[in-house]
């Protein structure tokens, strides 16, 4: 048997060797199958549950070696995440515990991809496995560019319904926007593994895959992704240009070219109706113009975020608490555009922002400097390459750490796993300055301990999941029976207050009996405090079971959150009708009268309590 070569220290190889390693083979399963569910539209437990497999496989192997010294001493990365991991640890331990659970999950999800970045960062500071490391992130980034393009472009093209999601309701396997972020990251990355293909046909397979790719990165229609995989393309292509001979700036040109017919097509092809997705020139347009009303959207978020800094600037308001704590601010500044009981925003599509919402400014100033760094070393790195696979690597990081950066000023890649693991990666390798063999080796027990934990609770989470998915589906097809033992049963297992607010929904729905619906409402209401929907479920109960002074509370509360909401001073109305309070009830129904979007029972209900005919205006009038 032939001895196994080994690359030296320092000294990139030119093939795809590393794919014997373990560790490799590790990393390449976890991330391409943590990046693959990435665009699904519930966004949770599937693309976050494949992250924690990977992060486990390639911690089991992870015994490292010293790393070499570095601009910020030999911890850079690990000086700079320390306080953002302090700040969330302690905001963690300081909540209620209803929301203990819920946020500590989403924070150590949230985490996750920080956490492989620096696994894979300690693995690589070793001459002997960086080029392996490298080689695995970017054939990773190859296969999940052919699996999300190839399944992309069969829904948004053929129509086809590829899976139905794992939350209710059901609907297409690749969420435009979700895809569109991942792909920043993926693109680039993608290319960079050309190079270190080994034969002919091999290398126009993956040109194939890096086609698919950006035909779907055209086809979701996503303006702001579509500028910063542009931007970051055009850095990428520069620093390779320039770091390398003539003979490489043709190989850029043509690829360039094939991506821009694969674009072309992608542009011509009409997509079904019922995606309703905008057409390319109007895409353009909104481009140029701002985005017409997600504008508007987008700047309340920006103005009502900042309000949220200037309150806590220093620790935040807790980490994974963005949408908890908006529903304060809405309209501190600027009235959110389409804020009510059914919509309210999950980020503020400004990952700086959001972060210091959470984390305070200068947690998210360290993040930042990290991924600056890592996109500034990368970019070093590709200049000082020492051949064609080293170059392209290297320029490829730059890239996906730059674009992912660009497209985190108008949405929120870094809050997604998918992307925001391949940037934070890109970022640790970028870390690297000059990789060396020696020094002993350590086991990471810090992160491999809860990894193992959260591996334990997966499979609870998972069935919390199937069970709310079913019980959604027999309430729609009002079988109350099943539906309620589901839902339950999904609330009593589930960390996630998304899950725990669509299993209060169906015990809304399906329960009669007011103080047994309660307890589930009453739960779900801890867990998400300043809910609309919940605050208007829990009210509605306690007023049937008698409470009025609670359900006055309730109501008041929402009111509070949405002045206008009719449903909430319908509510008041029915409270101070059952306490003898004619006058006070006869002032809520004016405020109730006056929301169009009030249900039609409550608005006959109001007519009658302020004795006014169908025609006649409401509206003034007040509590």
């Amino acid at each position: 048997m032939p001895a196994r070569r080994r690359s030296r220290p320092g000294r990139p190889a030119t093939g795809m060797a590393g794919g014997h390693d373990p560790v490799l083979v590790a990393a390449l399963l976890g991330v391409l199958v943590a990046w693959a569910p990435g665009t699904l539209q519930p966004g949770q437990l599937g693309r976050q549950f494949a992250l924690i497999v990977g992060c486990l496989l390639l911690a089991g192997d992870t015994l490292v070696r010293r790393p070499p010294v570095r601009p910020l001493g030999r911890g850079g990365p690990w000086l700079l995440l320390a306080w953002p991991a302090a700040v969330a640890i302690v905001g963690v331990v300081r909540m209620p515990s209803p929301m203990r659970t819920d946020t500590g999950w989403d924070a150590v999800l949230l985490a996750l991809p920080w956490l492989f970045a620096l696994l894979v960062w300690r693995r690589a500071s070793t001459g002997e496995r960086h080029d392996r490391v490298e080689a695995g992130v970017c054939l990773s980034a190859l296969w999940a560019s052919a699996a999300i393009g190839l399944t992309g472009i069969l829904q948004y093209w053929a129509g086809l319904p590829m899976f139905e999601q794992a939350r209710p309701p059901a609907a297409t396997f690749v969420n435009r926007n979700v895809a569109a972020q991942a792909l920043v990251a993926i693109l680039p990355l993608a290319l960079a593994a050309l190079p270190g293909l080994r034969t002919q046909a091999a290398r126009w397979a993956g040109l194939a895959a890096v086609g698919a790719g950006v035909a779907l990165a055209v086809a979701t229609r996503t303006r702001a992704a579509w500028a910063a995989l542009l931007v970051g393309l055009l850095v990428g292509a520069v620093l390779y240009a320039f770091a390398s001979p003539r003979r490489r700036v043709r190989a850029v040109a043509g690829t360039a070219a094939f991506m821009a017919a694969c674009a072309l097509v992608a542009a011509l092809v009409p997509a079904p109706r019922e995606t309703r997705l905008p057409g390319v020139v109007r895409t353009v347009r909104l481009l140029a113009e701002g985005g017409e009303k997600s504008g508007e959207i987008r700047a309340a978020l920006r103005a009502n975020t900042a309000a949220m800094i200037r309150m806590r600037p220093l620790l935040g308001h807790g980490p994974g608490l963005f949408p908890v704590a908006y529903v304060r601010f809405h309209a501190a500044v600027r009235p959110t555009p389409e804020f009510g009981v059914e919509r309210r925003p999950l980020h503020a599509h400004a990952d700086a922002l959001e972060y210091a919402a959470e984390l305070g400014i200068p947690a998210a100033a360290m993040l930042a400097l990290f991924l600056v760094g890592g996109a500034l070393g990368a970019a070093r790195q590709a200049l000082h390459a020492q051949d064609a696979v080293g170059a392209a690597r290297a320029a490829a990081r730059a890239a996906a750490v730059t674009g992912v950066l660009l497209h985190g000023l108008f949405s929120f890649p870094l809050r997604s796993p998918a992307s925001a693991s391949l940037a934070i990666v890109a970022a640790a390798l970028g870390w690297i300055s000059q990789p060396r063999a020696g020094g002993r080796r350590v086991v990471e027990a810090g992160i491999v301990v809860p990894l193992l934990v959260l591996l334990l609770l997966a499979p609870r989470v998972y069935r919390a999941e199937r069970e709310i998915r079913d019980a959604a589906a027999w309430q729609a097809l009002g079988d109350c029976r099943r539906a309620l033992p589901a839902a339950r049963r999904a609330m009593a297992r589930t960390p996630n207050r998304e899950t725990a607010g669509i299993a209060a929904a169906v015990v809304f729905s399906c329960e009669t009996d007011p103080v047994r619906s309660l307890v589930p409402l009453e739960q779900a209401l801890a867990r998400w405090p300043g809910n609309p929907n919940l605050l208007l479920s829990v009210g509605a109960r306690r007023t049937k079971a008698g409470d009025l002074a609670g359900a006055e509370a309730a109501f008041r509360q929402a009111t509070e959150l949405l002045p206008d909401l009719g449903r909430a001073w319908f509510g008041l109305a029915l409270v101070a009708d059952r306490r003898g309070l004619p006058e006070r009830a006869a002032a809520h129904c004016r405020r109730a009268l006056a929301d169009p979007g009030l249900p039609a029972e409550a608005r006959s209900y109001c007519r009658a309590v302020t004795q006014a005919p169908p025609g006649r205006d409401t509206t003034t009038g007040g509590a």
